[in-house]
C-alpha cells in the first residue's frame, strides 16, 4: 500500500510556501526593486511563522528565545523597509512622480475633486492659449482633438491576454487614425529607448500608457524629463484602460503634479465607458 503521507505534507508545504511567495511577487511587481521585495518576504516570513497549523511554526514552538528573535527580525524588517522606501524616494528625486505627491494641504483643498475637461460645450474654442505663433499652435490643438475623438474597439480588446499585445495593437490603433490627417505621424513602437516617445508629429511626442497602473504612472516624470530634451515641451500623454479610481487622491495629486512641473503637457485617460477625456486643464 502506498503511503500518501510524504507526498500530502509536501503540497502541504508548498501551499504555504506560496502563500509567501506570491505576495513577495506582488510586491515586486509594484515596486519593481529587488531589495524591497526581499525585505518583504523576510517579514511576512516572520509572521506567518506565528500562524496556527503553519509548517514553519515549529520554529517558535517552546523556544520563547527563537520567539523573540523572531520578533527582532520583524522589527528589523519594518525599519528596512521605510529606509528603502525613504531612499528610494531620494534617488528618484528631481522632477519625478514621487514629488508629485507631496503636496501642501492647500493644493489638496483647491484641486477639484474630478479632473475632467468636457469637451463637448467648447464651441471650438482653442484648447490652450494662443501666445507664440498661430499656426503652431492650431497645429497641436487640433493632435489634441483627433486624440479625443479616436474610440478603441472593445471587442479587439477581449482578443489580447497579455497587458503588451494590447498595448500594442491600442498604439498601431491610435497612430493609424492620427495618419489618416496627420501623414507624417512616426510610429515609434519598434524603436523604443529611454528618450522615444511612442508616435511624434513633427517636434510634438506622443507617450501612450496601457493597462495603466500605479506603476506606469510613476514611470511618466521622468519620461517627461528625457522627452523635453529632445522634442517640444508641449508633450501628450494617453492613458488608456486605466486600473484605479481616475477621481483618487493617488490620480489626483499626480495630475496636480503635472500640472505643476509640466504646464505645457496635456494628459489624456480612457473613462470606464471608454471615452477620452482631457484632464488637468481648466
Amino acid at each position: 500500500m502506498i503511503d500518501i503521507n510524504p507526498l500530502m505534507n509536501s503540497i502541504y508545504i508548498v501551499f504555504w510556501v506560496l502563500i509567501i511567495i506570491i505576495p513577495t511577487a506582488r510586491i515586486y511587481e509594484e515596486f519593481n526593486n529587488i531589495p524591497i521585495a526581499g525585505v518583504f518576504s523576510i517579514f511576512w516570513g516572520s509572521l506567518i511563522t506565528f500562524i496556527p497549523h503553519s509548517p514553519f511554526a515549529f520554529i517558535v514552538d517552546g523556544a520563547i528565545n527563537i520567539i523573540v528573535l523572531n520578533l527582532a527580525w520583524i522589527f528589523i524588517a519594518a525599519i528596512a523597509i521605510l529606509v528603502l522606501a525613504g531612499l528610494f524616494c531620494y534617488f528618484n528625486g528631481g522632477n519625478s512622480i514621487y514629488q508629485f505627491e507631496i503636496l501642501s494641504k492647500n493644493e489638496k483643498h483647491h484641486f477639484a475633486k474630478t479632473p475632467f475637461k468636457d469637451l463637448n460645450g467648447n464651441n471650438n474654442e482653442s484648447l490652450f492659449s494662443n501666445e507664440g505663433d498661430d499656426d503652431d499652435w492650431d497645429n497641436f490643438n487640433g493632435i489634441v482633438e483627433k486624440i479625443l475623438q479616436f474610440r478603441y474597439n472593445k471587442n479587439r480588446r477581449r482578443q489580447f491576454s497579455d497587458n503588451r499585445e494590447l498595448e500594442e495593437d491600442y498604439h498601431n490603433q491610435l497612430h493609424q487614425w492620427l495618419k489618416s490627417v496627420y501623414p507624417n505621424a512616426i510610429n515609434d513602437m519598434d524603436q523604443r529607448g529611454s528618450s522615444r516617445p511612442d508616435i511624434v508629429i513633427g517636434d510634438i511626442c506622443i507617450e501612450i500608457k496601457g493597462p495603466t497602473r500605479k506603476k506606469e504612472v510613476r514611470d511618466i516624470g521622468q519620461k517627461l524629463i528625457r522627452y523635453r530634451i529632445h522634442y517640444d515641451p508641449r508633450i501628450i500623454v494617453v492613458l488608456f484602460y486605466p486600473k484605479f479610481d481616475l477621481e483618487s487622491q493617488y490620480f489626483c495629486e499626480f495630475i496636480t503634479g503635472i500640472k505643476r512641473e509640466f504646464s505645457d503637457v496635456v494628459v489624456i485617460v480612457e473613462n470606464p465607458e471608454g471615452i477620452l477625456q482631457m484632464v488637468g486643464k481648466e
